[in-house]
């Protein structure tokens, strides 16, 4: 089969393993958070901002986020992956902007399999009108980081619209 395709940010780290721990919270939370579940949120954006950042986000110029289909957030309330951002921005004293769009009918990364998950098509994620990101170096934020399929397309827009750089920091990895 064909390689992978090489990623489009310089550095990227999560903040924990998804299965680490006992018991594992990336497995016990996100699950519950991603059907709406408020009560876990809550405790999990309180756990991010105490959370130590490694060091290279200190000089991010701007913190963007992977972008969740409008339907899913509606029916949610909330998503996770702005809110993480907007946290971190803060943290940061960066400005965290909406720069990425999500294709309306992409489909969920969640219910794909591995080999369905890379088959995602660049199209899927584009750059928004007027984004700024252009000779920025870019923090994008997302909840977890799977197979890393939908970072890729996110940077590859961002990278495609002019950004120098390009980092990436999500809650969980699950290797």
């Amino acid at each position: 089969a064909p390689c992978p395709e090489p990623v489009a940010w310089s550095l990227g780290d999560a903040l924990w393993d998804y299965h680490g721990g006992r018991p594992p919270l990336g497995a016990l939370l996100v699950p519950g958070i991603k059907e709406g579940e408020m009560g876990w949120r809550s405790a999990l954006l309180r756990r991010t901002q105490a959370a130590p950042l490694p060091a290279w986000t200190a000089d991010v110029e701007l913190l963007t986020w992977a972008p969740t289909p409008l339907h899913r957030r509606w029916l949610r309330g909330f998503d996770l992956a702005e809110e993480t951002a907007g946290l971190l921005a803060r943290r940061l004293d960066r400005p965290a902007q909406a720069t990425l769009r999500r294709a309306m009918f992409s489909g969920r990364q969640a219910l794909r399999t591995e080999s369905q998950r890379r088959l995602l098509p660049r199209k899927s994620v584009r750059l928004r009108r007027g984004a700024p990101v252009k000779d920025r170096i870019v923090l994008l934020v997302d909840d977890v980081w799977t197979t890393g399929t939908t970072l890729l397309r996110c940077a590859q827009a961002l990278v495609a619209g002019g950004a120098r750089e390009v980092r990436v920091l999500t809650l969980f990895r699950a290797l």
